[in-house]
């Protein structure tokens, strides 16, 4: 605790000193909590906060490329930063279904399999050719970091395509109501007002009325659904986004005017 205190005290003192790295640490600050503490949270959000990082790194690993750097420790708070905050985005991502665990995996070890190459390097004093891996694993993170980003943004497109093929569904449907959290990315792509947000109970209930009845719900849901609840209904379409699936529930034949 003692060694950890006297840390961040030299650090404090540190920002107190030099400006740059004062500017940047707030910058990052002031994103993260910022957007950690909205109440929608999308992946973009994190992407004000990638160019501080980049050019924190940029200072401290350009020092070891042009030789005015000797000491090996700021590198590896570097690496070992690097290393939490890959693992944090992998175990996040694997959480919320957005990386599947062979994607984890090829991570885990493409980032284990760079740590041992910085070791060797560290250890027989290349600290050059340690600052450049560095470099590459820093520049790697922030284009993995941004199409992961993009490629969310884009997944919450795929919705589009679910309206778009149970279109026929859903304007012959009475209502179309929502189960779960996909009411505002399925609206918001398509022209339709008619949409519900309801749950597991009512949904169960407009699908054993009289009323036409469409149904947006994960694919767990259908089979609650089917199993505990007795409603009938016919699987209108399906669509996926990384481990989550999703299916069109509707209690009529669509194929019947």
């Amino acid at each position: 605790l003692g060694d950890g205190a006297g840390r961040l005290r030299k650090l404090w003192g540190t920002l107190k000193e030099n400006a740059p790295a004062r500017f940047l640490t707030v910058w990052v600050l002031v994103t993260l909590l910022f957007f950690a503490a909205s109440r929608t949270q999308l992946a973009t959000y994190i992407l004000p906060g990638v160019p501080p990082v980049a050019i924190a790194a940029a200072g401290i690993l350009g020092g070891y490329v042009e030789g005015r750097r000797r000491r090996v420790a700021p590198l590896v708070r570097v690496l070992v930063g690097a290393g939490l905050l890959a693992a944090a985005a992998v175990v996040y991502g694997f959480a919320k279904g957005e990386v599947t665990a062979a994607e984890a995996g090829v991570l885990v070890g493409v980032f284990v399999a760079l740590a041992i190459a910085f070791a060797v390097l560290v250890t027989t004093k290349r600290l050059k050719a340690a600052a450049v891996v560095l470099i590459v694993v820093v520049a790697a993170g922030v284009l993995l970091g941004q199409a992961a980003v993009f490629k969310k943004v884009a997944a919450r497109r795929s919705f589009v395509h679910l309206a778009n093929d149970c279109r026929d569904e859903f304007d012959a449907a009475d209502e179309v109501l929502i189960c779960g959290p996909v009411r505002y990315s399925l609206v918001f792509y398509t022209d339709s007002a008619q949409y519900r947000k309801a749950g597991i109970k009512e949904v169960a209930a407009a699908l054993c009325g009289d009323r036409k009845v469409a149904a947006v719900v994960r694919e767990k849901v259908a089979s609650r659904l089917r199993g505990e609840f007795r409603a009938p209904f016919i699987v209108a379409g399906r669509e996926t986004m990384g481990r989550r699936k999703y299916a069109v529930l509707v209690n009529f034949d669509p194929r019947k005017p």
